[in-house]
């Protein structure tokens, strides 16, 4: 039977209550938030092809302690939040959340990689945990030591603040234009409750690795999830991720 966990924030229901369920989760977790890449995330990672649900995600333990794990589709903020409470309630100190996000800026073409370093909360979630703040931060110096590592492998990521939005057939012109007048780089669904979530819980980080796949800088919507070389750019940006969390493991 579930036994209930204390929760300092007095919360009837707290996600320590899936401890036994999960036990310990792995300390370092990618997020996705689409089904074809969390299959293609999971065989890169080389974890196990069975996982158990969280929610309507599937949580992928590592088969070797210090390996990373994965846990997806968590699409929009509230099944993120879901599975990132769980997470960190069972050991998780880092999530690592990939997916695309769609440009605010005409410098920030398809195809290439952001590591955003904060988030606007244009979303309801966040303000469960903070109901007076609307922007929230991702982790420094993890997204610095990713920068680092991207552009020692030739890319040339971009840094900057997104957008978090739940209502993507709302992302209107008005908001569009004002968002990115104010310099704003993408919008994306999930990034600033995770970011709420982590800080709330203390000592816990978001480090995103995030792929443009469409445009709305000039006001038009210009997908390029078709393109020629887009899923290539995807793959890369996969094999990247799997390749940064090896190297951050060996210097631990």
């Amino acid at each position: 039977m579930l036994k209930q966990g204390n929760d300092p924030d007095k919360a009837l229901v707290s996600p320590r209550v899936f401890l036994p369920l999960y036990r310990r989760t792995a300390r370092r977790v990618v997020m996705t938030f689409d089904t074809s890449h969390t299959d293609r995330m999971r065989k890169i990672l080389e974890l196990p092809e069975k996982g158990k649900r969280m929610g309507t995600a599937v949580y992928y333990a590592p088969a070797i302690p210090a390996g990373a794990g994965l846990a997806g589709p968590a699409l929009g903020c509230p099944l993120a939040a879901v599975v990132a409470e769980i997470l960190f309630a069972c050991g998780t100190k880092t999530i690592i959340p990939f997916g695309t996000c769609g440009s605010l800026q005409r410098f920030a073409k398809i195809g290439q990689y952001v590591v955003a370093d904060s988030a606007f909360s244009d979303e309801g979630t966040s303000r469960h945990y903070f109901p007076k703040r609307r922007v929230f931060q991702t982790d420094r110096q993890g997204c610095d030591e990713l920068m680092r590592f991207l552009q020692e492998h030739d890319e040339i990521p971009h840094s900057g603040r997104v957008w978090t939005t739940d209502a993507f057939f709302r992302e209107t012109r008005e908001k569009v234009a004002g968002f990115r007048d104010q310099g704003l780089l993408a919008a994306d669904m999930e990034l600033s409750a995770l970011c709420a979530i982590a800080e709330y819980r203390g000592g816990k980080s978001i480090v995103p690795l995030l792929v443009i796949s469409d445009s709305l800088a000039t006001l038009k919507w210009k997908p390029g999830m078709i393109l020629p070389g887009f899923r290539e750019r995807i793959q890369r940006a996969m094999e990247l991720l799997a390749d940064f969390l090896m190297d951050r493991k060996s210097k631990t």
